[in-house]
């Protein structure tokens, strides 16, 4: 005990003074921290891109006749319709009330009947002529709008045909609809080591139409190990992750994701993390439970403080996939996030950010005819206070002077990829953040770093708003296209090596700053690298950055002010 007084004291009259006149870097606080861990998380498998549909084209046999009789219609009657009301239907071939028809001109009628049905996506009912006396110049138009009759699934092994099948449930009505059919169909192929495809065919009951899915699944297990040295000369620069992904753990369709990483050495940083997902409906609408650990000591020059951060974050959420089309993506999330953010100093906690965050997110994705893919994802947050233990309006425990538990923030982040000529990639992001209040470090915008402008620490500045750009070219290498890959027989090395350049920008903006803190800076940063996508489940990615413009890197940065190397690599063992 003697010697933690005599040791704090020799801190408070001698470091503590001489540290008061050199910032302290926003990148060894726990928000900041956790954002750099987050971005080295590897890129699982994308989701199945192929419309899984078949749909068989039936032509209209058309009969001619030698000589046909005309009739004068004075109106028609549908029998048949219950997804289309008579009077939404009338309206398309109210034009032929009053003429002189011949048989072809009502096939051509039951045409446009059938045409519009397909542009509600019931793409399988048929509207006929039948055998009739018309009576009073009506025309009875009949109207076959394509029911559903068996599904059957065939080829699964590790997915139940009974979780599949049950997506398919028909609605009241029964009738088809292209657009729910082809949803349902890529929700599915969503799913982990999941692919379904579905073939439709003639029912065995009139009127109806059998769907079979053809199943090909794999064991949804897989474990990954990862390397990347995107920390700071202060936080464990080199750090080592594993993760295991897994799925129908306890329910079919559910999920469960570990996250382990650690610093080097290991009692300087850990962070595990838990992912559990599971569906609720057949609509594949989401619960989810999640939780962060994160803790971590600071070395060098700051070692003597002992200073550490500590965060533990729960999070439960609901996501719904409103849209899915061939081009088109939409998923809404609804989220409620349980924070403890702790920084301590000789054993002592220093600033406790207790957060309740409610946040609502909105993921956007559209591919269009310019062979580009546009993602946008909006994310509001509101931090609700003194709910739960919370932290108050304005807390004095808080991690910034003037911040506390209450705060609204709103982000939006856009990436655009693009093809272009010669199987060359441009990839632009452009993303922003704007808070009306102070806010606690973990919820800042940061800029810096691997994600951000690279060049820069992780995290080398904090705003409570602020916006980031960047431009990215990626390209084969010359010469050497189609060279076979070592280790393959079907990639070629334009498949599995990308040289990248790349320009990136970021500026944030601190409400209230304290003096030696920026009211607003912004940082530029240029450079190139690598992309590699080998055989045998390794993924690497190198950059180099270099600082550009008038603000330089801390001088906790590695290499000075030079530059900044950036490595990634992941093994994929199963």
């Amino acid at each position: 005990m003697i010697n933690r007084i005599a040791r704090a004291f020799v801190v408070v009259l001698v470091i503590i003074p001489s540290l008061a006149f050199s910032k302290v870097p926003s990148s060894i606080r726990p928000g900041a921290v956790q954002k750099s861990i987050e971005e080295a998380k590897p890129a699982l498998p994308k989701a199945y891109r192929e419309v899984p549909l078949k749909v068989p084209k039936k032509k209209r046999e058309t009969k001619k006749l030698k000589k046909e009789i005309k009739v004068l219609v004075r109106g028609f009657r549908f029998e048949g319709n219950t997804v289309l009301s008579d009077e939404y239907l009338a309206r398309f071939i109210q034009k032929h009330v009053g003429k002189r028809l011949s048989f072809s001109d009502l096939e051509k009628v039951c045409d446009e009947i059938s045409e519009a049905y397909r542009k509600r996506g019931y793409f399988l009912a048929r509207a006929f002529i039948p055998p009739q006396e018309v009576k009073g110049g009506v025309v009875v138009i009949k109207i076959i709008e394509g029911r559903l009759g068996k599904v059957e699934v065939k080829g699964e092994k590790h997915y139940k045909a009974r979780f599949i099948k049950k997506h398919f449930t028909p609605a009241s009505n029964g009738v088809i609809n292209y657009h729910k059919l082809l949803k349902t169909l890529l929700l599915l192929n969503e799913y982990p080591d999941l692919r379904v495809h579905a073939t439709l065919m003639r029912g065995e009951r009139p009127g109806t139409t059998d769907i079979l899915l053809k199943v090909k699944d794999k064991k949804p297990v897989h474990f990954y190990l990862d390397y990347n040295d995107y920390g700071s000369r202060y936080v464990s620069r080199h750090r080592v992750g594993s993760t295991l992904v897994c799925s129908n753990v306890l329910l079919q369709g559910d999920s469960f994701a570990f996250r382990g990483v650690v610093g080097t050495p290991v009692e300087q940083m850990q962070f595990v993390r838990f992912d559990y997902n599971f569906p609720i409906n057949s609509h594949h609408t989401k619960l989810g439970f999640h939780y962060t650990y994160l803790t971590y000591k600071v070395g060098k020059e700051y070692q003597i403080l002992d200073l550490r951060g500590r965060s533990k974050i729960f999070t439960a959420d609901v996501v719904h996939p409103a849209i899915r089309t061939r081009t088109t993506g939409l998923d809404l999330t609804l989220a409620f996030d349980y924070k403890q953010v702790r920084d301590y100093l000789l054993g002592m906690v220093t600033s406790d950010d207790e957060l309740r965050i409610l946040r609502f997110q909105a993921d956007f994705n559209h591919l269009d005819a310019l062979k580009g893919r546009t993602f946008v994802t909006f994310v509001g947050s509101w931090g609700i206070p003194d709910i739960l233990a919370g932290s108050k309006r304005r807390d004095p425990r808080a991690s910034r002077l003037g911040a506390g538990g209450s705060f609204l923030k709103a982000g939006l982040e856009i990436q655009r990829i693009q093809q272009m000529p010669l199987e060359t990639y441009l990839i632009f992001k452009l993303g922003g953040q704007l808070s009306w209040n102070n806010l606690p470090v973990s919820e800042q915008y940061s800029i810096g770093g691997e994600g951000s402008v690279r060049g820069f620490e992780a995290s080398e500045y904090l705003g409570d708003s602020g916006y980031s750009a960047s431009v990215e070219w990626q390209v084969p290498p010359p010469l050497i296209l189609n060279w076979r890959c070592p280790f393959s027989k079907e990639k070629r090395l334009k498949d599995v090596i990308r040289l990248v350049g790349f320009f990136d920008y970021g500026r944030v903006f601190l409400r209230d700053p304290l003096p030696g803190e920026y009211k607003n800076v912004g940082i530029a940063g240029t450079g190139c690298g690598v992309r590699l996508r080998l055989p045998l489940g390794f993924d690497c990615k190198v950059d180099v950055g270099f600082p550009v413009g008038g603000v330089r890197p801390s001088k906790g940065s590695a290499n000075g002010s030079k530059y900044r190397v950036y490595v990634q690599v992941v093994k994929k063992l199963f």
